[in-house]
């Protein structure tokens, strides 16, 4: 039996355990995705399917590990609605409820997608520079946390 059919068999098998300990009333769908390079799980609650990565859940322990922390985000939406979006209060208790640690974030090995450039902004303030590995969105709404000043971004050659 090839290593991908038995995670997914084992994934069925530990969703009826985790529903279980904590019953939410359906049965989520289980999506084994190729788009998933990073997060090795997402919950979408709306739908009521869990999305598990192709690419990251290559074991036994990772298929546990996350399994239990996406269906946790499905039974804290259950239990609080969108009070329990996130990783809040009520996500922790359904964690602990399920016998697993809070953990927000995984320690596995990932392939970006393509690497993060940086990206040079300067304060019209008070002159300071600073980089970061994302881009600021609503750079309109930004302001330098030291002076208050206006947030522009500029080139890499712009740096002095």
């Amino acid at each position: 039996m090839r290593l991908e059919t038995a995670l997914q068999e084992l994934a069925e098998e530990m969703l009826t355990t985790l529903m279980t300990a904590c019953p939410i009333g359906y049965r989520p769908k289980i999506l084994w995705k190729r788009q998933l390079r990073v997060s090795a799980g997402m919950a979408y609650m709306g739908r009521g399917e869990i999305g598990l990565s192709v690419h990251l859940i290559t074991t036994p322990e990772r298929l546990q590990s996350t399994l239990v922390h996406e269906y946790a985000h499905l039974v804290a939406f259950q239990r609080y609605g969108r009070k329990g979006l996130g990783h809040g209060k009520p996500w922790r208790d359904a964690m602990r409820e399920l016998g697993a640690p809070p953990e927000v974030y995984h320690r596995y090995e990932v392939v970006r997608n393509r690497a993060n450039n940086p990206v040079h902004y300067k304060c019209v303030k008070c002159g300071a520079t600073f980089t970061r590995r994302k881009v600021i969105r609503n750079l309109s709404t930004v302001r330098h946390r030291a002076c208050h000043g206006v947030i522009m971004r500029i080139d890499p050659g712009g740096i002095s």
